[in-house]
């Protein structure tokens, strides 16, 4: 604060933002490369030794097994499913996805993965796949070279999953994992 009849002395403000802007720089510079160097220069989809990446994606029912994919061409991914934000009232699993049709809780998937360009993209679209199904979904993916689906959904009482076409073969579970290949 400044009083009647005093100056400020901009020179001195100035030089003081602009230490201040080289020192952040400075720690800026120092964390990229600390991330770097526990990278080893990791460019997207390809490891430092040359193997391309694997993602993992958990299983939605049993969350100590993770569905290991091999990395598909594209930078981001992200799951929408019933298992993470959720509680039982009267005997009935509530969730945070819902049906545009009726509000409640979307029942057409268990959990969807989806591959894309972007993590925006990714989001945007593993929500809206978990809310269409597995039938809608795989039909998006099929019409877009830059989309991929991994989507667990129940029938019969049993926990089946469906792939988009790029990612067969491209998905590992051990033999006796519950994330089993219907």
């Amino acid at each position: 604060m400044t009083l009647p009849g005093e100056a400020i002395d901009w020179t001195a403000r100035l030089d003081e933002l602009k230490a201040a802007a080289k020192e952040n720089e400075a720690e800026t510079d120092e964390l990229r490369n600390k991330i770097k160097a526990m990278l080893g220069e990791a460019r997207a989809g390809v490891l430092p030794d040359g193997r391309a990446w694997r993602f993992g994606v958990q299983h939605p029912r049993k969350p100590e097994v993770i569905v290991a994919v091999d990395y598909v061409g594209l930078a981001a991914l992200a799951t929408s499913g019933d298992y993470e934000q959720t509680f039982e009232f009267d005997g009935q699993r509530y969730h945070h996805l819902l049906d545009p049709d009726t509000g409640m809780p979307a029942r057409r998937s268990v959990s969807a993965t989806v591959w894309a360009r972007s993590a925006m993209e990714a989001d945007a679209l593993a929500t809206a796949a978990f809310v269409a199904g597995p039938q809608q979904a795989l039909e998006w993916a099929a019409s877009n070279d830059s989309v991929e689906v991994l989507l667990y959904y129940e029938s019969g009482g049993m926990l089946r999953r469906v792939l988009s076409e790029g990612l067969r073969g491209r998905i590992d579970t051990a033999p006796d994992s519950p994330a089993h290949d219907p």
